[in-house]
């Protein structure tokens, strides 16, 4: 007997089937996606993102993109603030320093040296 086939999207399912995906998946499951016809009737000719998992019970097409796919694994980067606020530099004012040094470029042939003989 055949599991039933369920065809969700990542943000209506389980949360503990997320994390059991994860938890199986621990370096990203980017890789196994595929690109399928859209099942609904009405959406004939689009194409969706889907990710196939299997649970004892069901049989899932999970709905994702491959940015969520990859946002699930991103972790929030926590900074040590170790540097006292009199040392930080402010991005800005590098920017402004960069654009000031910038002189506008010449276009066309050089302007032509005049000799000091045809001065005279």
């Amino acid at each position: 007997m055949s599991k039933p086939k369920v065809l969700k999207s990542i943000d209506k399912l389980d949360p503990e089937i997320l994390e059991r995906i994860i938890a199986e998946n621990p370096y990203g499951f980017d890789k196994k996606l595929q690109m399928i016809p859209h099942p609904i009737p009405g959406k004939k000719g689009k194409l969706i993102t889907v990710f196939n998992y299997e649970t004892e019970d069901f049989s899932y097409l999970i709905m994702i993109t491959l940015k969520q796919a990859q946002a699930l694994y991103i972790e929030p980067v926590e900074e040590e603030d170790e540097i006292p606020e009199d040392m930080k530099i402010n991005l800005s004012d590098i920017i402004e320093l960069e654009d000031a040094e910038k002189k506008p470029k010449r276009r066309g042939r050089p302007p032509k040296e005049k000799k000091e003989e045809e001065m005279a």
